[in-house]
């Protein structure tokens, strides 16, 4: 199946407007049923997703996408396809901002985490779910601090204990 996704990227431009319609149509279903086979078939599928990302964008399953990246590819797209679907969808997505808060929550990077505040900050003021943009950002801020502190902590450890 991959390897036939791998053809069809090469031909995507050619399609033509019927059976583009049909490939939008079942391709977030193949997307959800082939990232569910574990990782190395995820890590096969994540350039596959990112070829065909107008596509499963178009049709609502930005929240694919965002898993994808989360588990084989960049945190910081991964971020912004879960605001894509944060966005999108009918109802706020649970396990799209469970997943979302799991993106700083598990990072130990302070450059990394501060990357998702101020994207987060960027995202509040333009997002038409501000609010739950908002909890999002002040569960980050708060990994953001509890990193700062830790950080902070391991610099001055020589000046409290110079025998280090």
């Amino acid at each position: 199946m991959l390897d036939a996704l791998e053809q069809l990227a090469a031909v995507r431009g050619q399609m033509d407007e019927k059976t583009q319609r049909m490939w939008v149509e079942v391709a977030g279903d193949i997307f959800d049923a082939l990232s569910k086979l574990g990782d190395k078939v995820r890590a096969r599928l994540l350039p596959l997703a990112r070829d065909f990302s107008d596509d499963l964008l178009m049709k609502g399953h930005a929240f694919r996408l965002a898993y994808l990246e989360q588990v084989v590819g960049d945190a910081d797209d991964a971020l912004q396809y879960y605001l894509i679907d944060l966005d999108t969808s009918e109802n706020v997505p649970e396990a799209g901002v469970k997943n979302a808060r799991l993106l700083w929550a598990r990072s130990d990077e302070l450059s990394q985490v501060q990357g998702f505040v101020d994207k987060l900050q960027e995202e509040v003021t333009t997002s038409g779910r501000a609010d739950a943009v908002q909890q999002l950002l002040t569960d980050a801020k708060a990994r953001l601090a509890t990193l700062n502190k830790r950080d902070q902590f391991e610099r001055t450890a020589v000046s409290r204990w110079p025998s280090l």
